[in-house]
Order: structure tokens, then C-alpha cells, then sequence
């Protein structure tokens, strides 16, 4: 199986690929990894230990649709040169964008197979669209048409002045600043000023699963720690709401936001994968076709 790994915001192939040491380990010579670089350098990450040298990485400078677009992009070049790849995995912000791919390529080619066969994700965040007409109604009511003083304390307001709609786009838009705020990650980020110029552009076009119809219609393992930033660990939530509940299994471990080290832990989530990947070569393109609707 031949399975691309996708790292956090902050860290890189190389350190990926030590963290996963274990969890291949288990695995067994039937899985082949793929490290990936994201194309973005940055500042070390959070929990990224002093003595893992640089330099390090994220996929985009920010989460607009334009920005998104181009790590879809650069990714897209990477599997074309280097794939095809029967699954992916990511941690972080990594599963973030390995599912942001998955449902773009799904929306884009709704009659073709997904671009993977199973997915695993690691504490992952929540993905996101590349397409500036996503939710457009809903961003353009956000931006021009709430009151101004929601637009200027945003993201520190009263979320009951908005419609039902647009406040739980905006609900989960302030979530997401909050915690890239509190882990001190400065790229990617949310910039706000997209309040004050009114460029619904610039909004990023997050997909929760109250607002998003389409599912992730492939076998996907979830994994994430009892100790996560509660934040965190809501976000991990979304990535599965996101995915069919008949092909997914999840996992936690005693951990925080981390990838799991125990034993026990390793052998549960290997049993996984390997359901998920011998699952997803069984699945047809018309099964996925269906099971994504």
C-alpha cells in the first residue's frame, strides 16, 4: 500500500517520518510511506521538540480560497509526479488539507473514484473549500450585513445578533481563530480585515457538516487524544462528521495532540488501517459515488 503522509503546521517530512516510526513499524513491510514538505516555511510549531532541527513548514500562507487553491495545487503536482497513492494520512493541519483535497476532488469529479482509496487522520483540524461561490450567501450576509459591532469585537461578541445560518459559520470561523491564536501559530492564520475592506474573498470557506451536504465517501480512521485542547478536539470531530459513519473507525489514546505511543494503542489503530485499506481497494467508483451523496 502506498500511503502519503502528510505532517502538522510548523514541521516537516523529516519529522513526521520519526513521529510515525512506530505506528509504520506495526504496520509491516505492506505499507510504502510518502513524506511530503508542505511548500510554506515557517516557525517551528507548537510541541515540535527543540531538538528536531529546521527547517520547517506549513501548506499555505492563510486560508482563503485563493490560498487554499494553491496548496491544493502544489499537492495535486506532487501525486501526479510521485503517486498514485492507494491511501493518505495526515496529522494536524495535515489531515486538514489530505481532507480538504479529498472533498475538492470529489466536488470537482463527482463521476470519477476519490483520489485515495482510505484516509487516516490524526488529530486533524477541520478541512476546507477552494471555491469563493462555497457558502457564498452565508459569508457575504457575515461580512455586509452584520451589525457593526459584531463585525468590529469579532471574535468576542454576542453570536445571537446574527441569523441561525451565518452564526454557525461564524461560530466555528471564531473557534478556528481562537486556536491558531492561543498555539501562537502566525502561518498560516485567519486575518479578520476581511471585517473592515468587506471582501468576502478573502473569507476562508470552512465546511462543517451542518452547511456541508457531501461526505468524504471512502473508509477513514480517526485517531486523537483524551488530553486535547478541548478546542482541538472539536475540530477533530468536524473532520469525522465529515466522513460516512459506515466506513469509519475512531480511536483515542491517552495522549494529547499527539500521535498515539502506546502499545496497545499502536496495535488498535494498525488493525484500522489495515481495515480501511483493504476495505477502500474492495470499494467500486459507483460505491463512492453513492456513499459520498
Amino acid at each position: 500500500m502506498k500511503v502519503l503522509a502528510l505532517h502538522g503546521v510548523g514541521s516537516s517530512s523529516a519529522v513526521l517520518k520519526e513521529q510515525l516510526a512506530p505506528l509504520v513499524s506495526q504496520l509491516g513491510p505492506g505499507y510504502q510511506f510518502t513524506f511530503i514538505d508542505g511548500a510554506i516555511s515557517c516557525d517551528r510549531g507548537p510541541g515540535i521538540p527543540k531538538w528536531f532541527q529546521g527547517p520547517f513548514y506549513t501548506y499555505a500562507r492563510g486560508f482563503s480560497p485563493t490560498e487554499i487553491s494553491e496548496a491544493l495545487e502544489q499537492l495535486n503536482a506532487f501525486i501526479e509526479e510521485n503517486g498514485p497513492f492507494d491511501g493518505v494520512l495526515g496529522f494536524s493541519l495535515g489531515g486538514s488539507i489530505a481532507a480538504t483535497y479529498t472533498l475538492d476532488r470529489q466536488k470537482k469529479y463527482p463521476g470519477l473514484s476519490s483520489p485515495f482509496r482510505f484516509a487516516v487522520f490524526i488529530s486533524s483540524v477541520g478541512p476546507f473549500a477552494s471555491d469563493p461561490s462555497c457558502l457564498h450567501g452565508v459569508v457575504k450576509n457575515l461580512v455586509e450585513r452584520s451589525p457593526e459591532a459584531f463585525r468590529a469585537n469579532f471574535p468576542l461578541y454576542d453570536f445571537g445578533v446574527i441569523e441561525p445560518r451565518e452564526r454557525v459559520f461564524a461560530e466555528y470561523l471564531a473557534l478556528y481563530y481562537l486556536v491558531f491564536k492561543e498555539l501562537g501559530i502566525m502561518r498560516p492564520a485567519i486575518d479578520l480585515r476581511f471585517f473592515q475592506t468587506l471582501n468576502t474573498d478573502d473569507v476562508p470557506r470552512l465546511l462543517h457538516p451542518l452547511m456541508e451536504k457531501d461526505r468524504i465517501g471512502i473508509p477513514t480512521v480517526h485517531s486523537m487524544g483524551k488530553k486535547e485542547n478541548i478546542r482541538l478536539s472539536y475540530l477533530s470531530t468536524v473532520v469525522q462528521d465529515l466522513c460516512d459513519k459506515s466506513l469509519a473507525r475512531t480511536h483515542q489514546h491517552q495522549g494529547g495532540h499527539t500521535l498515539p505511543s502506546g502499545k496497545d494503542e499502536l496495535q488498535e489503530l494498525a488493525s484500522s488501517i489495515d481495515w480501511a485499506a483493504k476495505r477502500g481497494m474492495s470499494l467500486t467508483g459507483h460505491e463512492q459515488a453513492v456513499l459520498k451523496l
